[in-house]
């Protein structure tokens, strides 16, 4: 189906008006210990930053706002989110998202002229987009797949953000976990690592399957030389070997020879770089927190998957970013799997809940209205850093 149709789905779906009546900003800090090693440098602290909209009958909703790097960019939004953003909405009406997500863009738009920084603005866009949509289905008490136009069913996960030097030794507990499939480093000190890598695919059971994420780390002669390093090594995908900004033939080029998937989508900005990566895409991995929101991400997994190409939301942030990308996960038909990182770090979990336990390699999204996700201030106060309520 074109992806207006889509569109004028979400439309239908929303629900009708509402006064937005409060938001609510938090940024928590933590640090990283061991710090995260990765092609992009050494991270030894990670922020979330968290925005719930309240409506006037005090329903609430909840999203996630991208900040993984640089993690200091967190309160940069949070204060933008506080101080202009959020006395711009609040105690207005809205007919619908696409009239909210305007007047959004609008109250930015001074800040975006003067400063360039577009990034921030697409961020906070897509983190409120998101929440909206967690309000719009508590508001009519279904959960968020289902508002989609999804079904419950089980989800395939697999476990990330796993560090080659370490992936032999954390194997067995991650087993335990419940995990079945595994995401390794890669992208950076390539004679050890990628030794690393077809080390750990021999300890690999006939039920388990592994990937290899490169943020991005290669050149395209790197990626070319390093794929065929692994021609040999059964990986679902390889994940950004090259930046966004190499040329459309070097991904295809690339496509064609690497002998594994190609996969990305969280560093691509507009609906055009989604649709030209189509060519080469195997895997369609967008976060919905960095760009676009439901609104945008939603339209564009539904049409890619008819293309043949898997969703798989990129969903490295808390809880309310992986419970939003397992329901556009399931309401775009539930074939591809989600990212859960398995680092251990602070941050992941909002409450003492966990979002839900893998067995066997998958899980089974809550059946309560919204994302089914409900995070607990109390519990994460030992991390705030930020916090500011606009009513």
């Amino acid at each position: 189906m074109p992806i207006e149709t889509y569109r004028r789905k979400l439309k239908s779906a929303f629900g009708g008006p509402f006064c937005l009546k409060r938001l609510d900003v938090h940024v928590f800090e933590a640090r990283i210990d061991p710090p995260l090693v990765s092609s992009f440098g050494t991270v030894d602290q990670r922020s979330l930053l968290l925005v719930s909209l309240t409506d006037e009958h005090g329903n609430r909703g909840w999203g996630e706002v991208w900040t993984a790097y640089p993690s200091f960019g967190a309160e940069h939004r949070a204060k933008l989110l506080s101080h202009i953003v959020g006395p711009a909405l609040v105690g207005r009406s809205f007919e619908d998202h696409e009239a909210f997500g305007q007047a959004v863009e609008r109250s930015l738009r001074v800040v975006q002229r003067m400063s360039g920084d577009l990034g921030a603005q697409n961020q906070i866009l897509a983190g409120l987009d998101c929440a909206l949509w967690d309000l719009a289905a508590r508001r009519q008490g279904a959960p968020l797949y289902h508002l989609l136009g999804g079904e419950r069913s089980p989800l395939a996960l697999y476990a990330s953000g796993i560090s080659p030097a370490k992936a032999q030794d954390e194997l067995p507990a991650l087993r335990v976990r419940g995990y079945r499939g595994f995401k390794l480093k890669a992208g950076y000190d390539n004679a050890t690592t990628l030794q690393q890598i077809r080390q750990f695919s021999e300890r690999l059971r006939d039920d388990e399957f592994m990937m290899i994420d490169c943020n991005c780390g290669w050149t395209p002669d790197e990626a070319r030389a390093c794929a065929a390093q692994l021609a040999d090594v059964d990986l679902r995908w390889i994940e950004e070997p090259m930046g966004p900004e190499e040329p459309a033939a070097a991904w295809q080029a690339l496509a064609a020879d690497a002998g594994s998937a190609l996969a990305a989508g969280e560093n691509l900005y507009t609906q055009a770089a989604f649709e030209a990566a189509a060519a080469w895409l195997g895997y369609f991995q967008p976060d919905l927190g960095k760009w676009g929101g439901i609104s945008e991400i939603f339209p564009l997994a539904a049409t890619a998957r008819e293309r043949g190409i898997v969703y798989c939301p990129h969903t490295y942030g808390s809880d309310v970013g992986r419970a939003l990308g397992a329901h556009v996960l399931a309401a775009v038909g539930n074939a591809g799997y989600l990212e859960s990182d398995a680092s251990g770090a602070s941050l992941r979990q909002v409450s003492a809940e966990p979002m839900f336990v893998p067995r066997q390699g998958v899980a089974t999204l809550s059946d309560r209205p919204g994302i089914g996700v409900e995070v607990d201030l109390e519990f994460m106060a030992p991390f705030l850093a930020y916090s500011k309520v606009v009513q």
